[in-house]
This record gives C-alpha cells, structure tokens and sequence, in this order.
C-alpha cells in the first residue's frame, strides 16, 4: 500500500472519528461548516504526506519543504543550482509566499520566487541561482557550506505583506 494511500485513509478515518465524537452529520453543518471541515482534513494530509521531507520554515500558516537541490556544471568554474521545495498553505485563508534573497556562504543572491495558494493546496516550486549572478568567490558547488533564505508572506488580493520573518538556514553537514 502506497504512503499517499495511508496518508488518504487515515485522514479519512480522523474525519469520521471527528464527526462521530461531535455527534455531527454532513447535512447539519452549514456550507461553511462543511468547507471548513474539509479544508481542516486536506490540510492534516498534505502534512502527513510530507513527513519525511526536512522542513525549511514555517510562517502564517504556510509549511516549506525542502525537497532537494539540483547542480549543473558550466563552462570553466561556472555552475548553476536549483533548490526544490514544496509550500504547503495549512491555513483557512488563500497566502502568498515571496522569497526575495538568498545567501550562499554569505554571499547574496536575487532571488525572487513566490507561490499564490488556496487553503488546503501546495505547489511544489522552485529557486534558480548561478555563479554568475554575483561576483561570489565559491568556485564550485563543492565550497557551499550554508545557504541562508529571506522571504515573507502576503495577502494576494491586497499585496500587503503579512509576515517579514522568513528567515531559515541550511548548513551542510
């Protein structure tokens, strides 16, 4: 039996554990009540099926995983890195995630990348960077000892930022 089948049934089971405890039918609840309900599961799932994964940060209800890092080799001592995440929106409401810098060994990096995301969804995303964005005296990707994430979370309808606090690092070991 595969993890996202568990993960499926297992929610499924906390669902119907939840609604037995509350003594509550679907045709009571209100359609808000209902969506709510639903919202509240389809958040509990995607967590567990994410439980492996390392998590970068968690900010206003948004999860960020780390999923992996990818390394292309360019011409002399040029390179390029993609990191792999996933953001998770366990919250009630539709977020934004922005992440404005990254810092490699404590060199700084442009690095605008964001998702928009409805209650309950994830997008799996991605930050591009290479030697040649910045004047960086690392080498080769073998000289990368930490990288350092700078973001925030907004209101896509507004744009106005909600959290200033995502900051994480990732040190190698």
């Amino acid at each position: 039996m595969s993890k996202k089948t568990v993960s499926l049934f297992l929610a499924l089971c906390f669902m119907a554990l939840s609604f037995a405890a509350s003594a509550s039918d679907f045709s009571s609840m209100t359609d808000e009540e209902l969506y709510n309900t639903i919202n509240q599961a389809r958040a509990e799932l995607l967590v567990r099926q994410h439980s492996d994964e390392e998590i970068i940060c968690q900010a206003d209800g948004i999860i960020i995983y780390f999923n992996d890092v990818t390394v292309e080799k360019g011409r002399g001592d040029s390179w390029s890195m993609t990191i792999n995440y996933t953001a998770v929106n366990t919250g009630d409401r539709r977020r934004g995630l922005m992440f404005e810098k990254l810092s490699i060994n404590g060199w700084e990096f442009t690095s605008v990348n964001g998702a928009d995301l409805e209650p309950g969804h994830k997008a799996k995303k991605k930050i591009s960077v290479s030697s040649i964005d910045t004047k960086a005296e690392i080498k080769s990707v073998d000289e990368i000892q930490d990288m350092e994430f700078f973001g925030y979370t907004y209101d896509p309808e507004t744009h106005g930022r909600i959290t200033d606090d995502i900051h994480t690092r990732l040190i190698r070991r």
